[in-house]
C-alpha cells in the first residue's frame, strides 16, 4: 500500500517562512553568539594569500597549499565550525517543537537542553556523516541515496528523544516510500539557501571583518534550511502534515 504523499512545495516554504520570522528572536542571538565567533577566528587565520596565487592546478602547488601550516589550521578551525552549526541545528528543533505544542520557553532554557542532547547529535551526525561521504565515494549516488535516507535523523532524535541508532532508524523508515520527495524538497532548499549565502559572501569584499560578516550572514540563511527540514520531518510524522503551529 503506498504512502500518503507530501502537501506541496509551497505549503512547506511558507511554513518555514513564517516558522523563521517568527522564532527570528532565538535565530538570530543563537546564530550570532556561536557562528560569528568562530568565523572571525576562521576570517584572521584565513590563507588568503594563497587563495589569492594563480594555481595551475599541478600536483606541487597543490601539496604546498594543503600543507601549509596557516592553511591546515583553518580546515581545523571549519570543522570546529560545522560541529558548532550543529548545536544552532539542535535549539532550532527544540524551538519549533516548543512552538507546536504551544509551550513558551527562554533561550536560557533552550540552550540547556540543546546541551544535553549536543554529545548524541555530534556522534549521530559524525556516524551519518562518514557513511554518506563513503557513499559519495561509490560513483556519488549511492551517498545522495542514504543522505536523503538520513536526513530525518537529528530532528528525530531530537523531537522524540532517541538514542543513535533509533533516530536514524525512524530517519529511514518515514522517509521510505517518499524517497523522491523528500530529495527533490531539501534538494531544492538547500540549493537555494547556499545560493543566497554564496551571493552574500561573494558581494561582499574578501577582507577581515567583511568576510566574518558574510559567513555569519549565511549561517542565518541556512538556518531557514534547517527549519524547512524540521517541517518536512513533522509533514512526515503527524496527522496533519507540515504543521508547524
Amino acid at each position: 500500500m503506498p504512502r500518503p504523499q507530501l502537501p506541496p512545495y509551497s505549503l512547506f516554504l511558507s511554513l518555514t517562512w513564517k516558522q523563521f520570522l517568527g522564532r527570528f528572536d532565538i535565530i538570530l542571538p543563537v546564530t550570532l553568539g556561536l557562528a560569528l565567533p568562530l568565523y572571525a577566528l576562521v576570517d584572521v587565520t584565513l590563507p588568503r594569500e594563497l587563495i589569492a596565487q594563480n594555481v595551475t592546478g599541478s600536483v606541487e602547488e597543490l601539496i604546498g597549499i594543503i600543507s601549509h601550516p596557516t592553511y591546515i589550521v583553518n580546515v581545523v578551525l571549519q570543522v570546529v565550525v560545522n560541529v558548532a552549526l550543529v548545536f544552532i541545528a539542535i535549539v532550532i528543533i527544540l524551538t519549533l517543537q516548543h512552538a507546536y505544542h504551544r509551550q513558551v520557553i527562554t533561550l536560557h532554557a533552550l540552550v540547556r537542553e540543546a546541551i544535553r542532547f549536543y554529545p548524541r547529535a555530534i556522534v549521530l551526525h559524525s556516524i551519518t556523516g562518514i557513511i554518506t561521504l563513503i557513499g559519495l565515494g561509490l560513483l556519488l549516488v549511492p551517498g545522495i541515496i542514504v543522505a536523503v535516507f538520513f536526513s530525518m535523523a537529528l530532528p528525530a532524535l531530537v523531537w522524540d528523544k532517541l538514542t543513535i541508532r533509533a533516530a536514524m532508524v525512524a530517519s529511514w523508515r518515514m522517509v521510505r516510500g517518499r524517497w523522491w520527495s523528500v530529495c527533490l524538497y531539501l534538494t531544492s532548499t538547500y540549493v537555494l539557501t547556499d545560493v543566497a549565502g554564496w551571493l552574500i559572501i561573494t558581494v561582499l569584499p574578501n577582507t577581515v571583518g567583511f568576510t566574518t560578516a558574510g559567513l555569519t550572514i549565511a549561517a542565518i540563511i541556512n538556518v531557514f534550511a534547517i527549519i524547512f527540514t524540521v517541517v518536512v520531518f513533522t509533514g512526515l510524522v503527524v496527522k496533519k502534515p507540515g504543521l508547524v503551529r
